[in-house]
């Protein structure tokens, strides 16, 4: 399977936490770091379960808000090469 190099949310903004009202860099760090270690993983469904664990760990910052999972799927499904992970 070739894999595609992809663009990695790293900010609140980017991950669309509650950065209006706290502050969300460590939760973003962690998101971000758990989406490289997903990505590691063999197919889009074990990568998505490894981000869930952390996205849990933040969800009093949005974190298991459509918006960041939506944010975690796309990349997720770009760099498997799949259309869409919840198809």
């Amino acid at each position: 399977m070739v894999r595609m190099m992809t663009n990695f949310p790293t900010s609140g903004d980017d991950w669309q936490l509650y950065t209006c009202s706290m502050k969300c860099g460590h939760a973003a760090r962690s998101l971000t770091a758990a989406l490289r270690r997903a990505l590691k993983e063999e197919g889009a469904g074990k990568a998505y379960d490894v981000w869930r664990a952390t996205a849990i760990k933040w969800a009093a910052y949005g974190a298991l808000d459509s918006e960041p999972i939506g944010v975690a799927a796309e990349v997720i499904e770009k760099h498997f090469g799949i259309d869409d992970f919840w198809g």
